[in-house]
């Protein structure tokens, strides 16, 4: 293995677990898409040294925090995206108490890739720390598929791990290299391609180990394998999608 990069997978799932996957990431920004954002989204948001509202996320944040008092919760640095959902008092809001506010009309990217340009060339391009998607899986299939594309599209320009959020499982997207994956014994998994030919060139740590295999859809993929010590190794040769799954854990 070469020039690993670290994960960190295995608190998800609970809300004294999820602190501690906070925990594990010193620095981090926080993206809220136009999705169920999570039981623990406010301690995500708070601590989150950058925090952008993805078009319609910026309803359900308006929505969320000020149910609880919005003044006493972090509002988003930045409000990105096309806002063909975005409501207009919402936007009006967040313009009034010095949001940055851009309106991105183009409609061959998607809204999590006009964010996702804040930390390429944007005005958060020096910050190299992970990014959080929050609400980056589930809910509406079609949404998930283009999330994990637009985030395959973007790590290959970027410094950032990115990480796409759910209530119970987390996803990884892996650039080709070396990788390590904290996570818990026993904790089901799985290693996905999309758009091309995957391969592992070896790993450690997995009941199934992929090693060498030819994954792509339509032939094979690894899902439910399996963590069968604390932290799994990879080597991957194209960009992938590593999943961690808390519920049967």
């Amino acid at each position: 293995f070469f020039l690993m990069q670290s994960w960190y997978c295995g608190h998800v799932g609970s809300s004294s677990r999820f602190s501690k996957f906070l925990a594990s990431m010193p620095r981090f920004a926080a993206l809220a898409l136009n999705n169920n954002l999570g039981d623990d989204f406010e301690s995500l948001w708070g601590g989150a040294e950058i925090r952008v509202a993805v078009d319609g996320g910026g309803n359900r944040i308006f929505d969320r925090l000020n149910h609880q008092n919005s003044l006493q919760h972090p509002l988003p640095h930045a409000l990105k995206g096309d806002f063909d959902s975005l409501r207009s008092e919402v936007r009006g809001f967040y313009e009034e108490n010095n949001v940055t506010v851009t309106h991105d009309k183009d409609q061959d990217t998607t809204d999590l890739e006009k964010s996702l340009q804040l930390f390429n060339t944007g005005p958060y391009a020096s910050f190299d720390d992970p990014i959080l998607i929050c609400g980056g899986l589930g809910g509406n299939f079609m949404h998930t598929l283009a999330n994990i594309s637009s985030a395959l599209r973007h790590c290959k320009q970027m410094e950032n791990q990115l990480y796409l959020l759910a209530d119970d499982c987390v996803g990884c997207i892996l650039k080709e290299g070396g990788h390590t994956i904290h996570g818990e014994k026993d904790m089901f998994c799985g290693i996905i391609p999309f758009g091309v030919t995957g391969v592992v060139k070896k790993s450690t740590n997995l009941k199934y180990p992929p090693d060498g295999l030819q994954m792509s859809f339509g032939t094979l993929i690894s899902t439910s394998n399996q963590f069968t010590a604390e932290k799994v190794q990879l080597e991957t040769c194209h960009p992938l999608m590593f999943l961690a799954d808390a519920r049967k854990h």
